[in-house]
């Protein structure tokens, strides 16, 4: 009996101890972190969910379908490409094949004569060419390849991640490794594989391998981004809620999207202690 008073005694002393153990800390101690978290959030919800990371306009070198045309009338054979100006709409470059080392002519096609000019080509399907003289093609940074995938473009090689292991260090920074273990299976893996019925979802980002030893980083240009607006939050109205301990606290607190300020939502954020640090352990799109 005297044994059992005892034990009990001594688990009614402990319990003060267990429980400071689970106690959430205050609001204060953690609010800076907090405000650090949700700004560098934004960076991470943009290249995952919104936008993306910048990519290269999807262009074609238009000398790479260079074909062949043959004058009826005269025999000659030519060379020629086509491209489109934004000025100048459709133009064609074109020599003969007996000057491959000659420069091409330009000349600039319409459907319509050019009022005071006049041509100096018809075609007999009613195209009227025009000379230009001095003409320089466009300038792009960067032309697309047939075997490229179509799905994907390519990320900007001056974009400041340029590798998904780039990407994942940033985010590792900001969300937890049990958050982004889910993220990362739909943005670097795909999930939802296809059915009779339903659509697989791929993947948000890849690493495209040129087979020469070098990768790249291709985003999807078929994603729709589910964020197009940085989330704002009110700290001055945020507070400790349940469920919540020592190492993992819900954290309630308004927040509002800048095109409708006054439309205030009451959302739940969520922090875990992980290796001694505060991560997001929740989403704040």
């Amino acid at each position: 009996m005297k044994k059992t008073i005892c034990l009990f005694l001594c688990l009614l002393l402990f319990l003060p101890t267990l429980s400071s153990c689970s106690k959430p800390p205050a609001y204060e101690e953690i609010e800076g972190r907090l405000k650090e978290l949700v700004a560098a959030s934004a960076e991470i919800n943009a290249i995952f969910f919104g936008e993306g990371l910048q990519t290269y306009e999807r262009v074609y070198d238009p000398r790479n379908s260079t074909a062949l045309y043959v004058d009826e009338a005269t025999g000659k054979k030519y060379h020629y490409y086509e491209l489109e100006d934004e000025q100048l709409g459709r133009v064609i470059a074109f020599r003969q094949t007996a000057a491959i080392t000659s420069p091409f002519t330009y000349v600039q096609v319409l459907t319509v004569p050019k009022e005071g000019h006049t041509p100096d080509y018809v075609r007999e399907e009613g195209l009227y060419c025009y000379r230009l003289e001095d003409y320089s093609e466009p300038e792009y940074e960067f032309f697309y390849g047939r075997n490229d995938p179509t799905e994907y473009d390519y990320v900007r090689y001056d974009e400041k991640y340029v590798s998904v292991e780039q990407i994942k260090a940033a985010a590792e920074q900001v969300y937890s490794a049990e958050y982004l273990t889910s993220v990362y299976d739909s943005i670097f893996i795909g999930s939802a594989a296809a059915t009779e019925t339903v659509e697989g979802l791929s993947a948000r980002y890849i690493e495209f391998d040129h087979g020469d030893g070098t990768v790249s980083l291709m985003r999807s240009n078929t994603f729709e981004p589910l964020v197009t607006e940085v989330r704002q939050y009110d700290f001055s109205t945020a507070s400790i809620i349940k469920p919540s301990n020592r190492e993992y606290v819900t954290i309630s607190i308004e927040s509002y999207l800048p095109s409708t300020p006054n439309d205030r939502l009451t959302v739940r954020l969520s922090m875990v202690l992980q290796d001694g640090v505060w991560m997001l352990d929740s989403a704040t799109y």
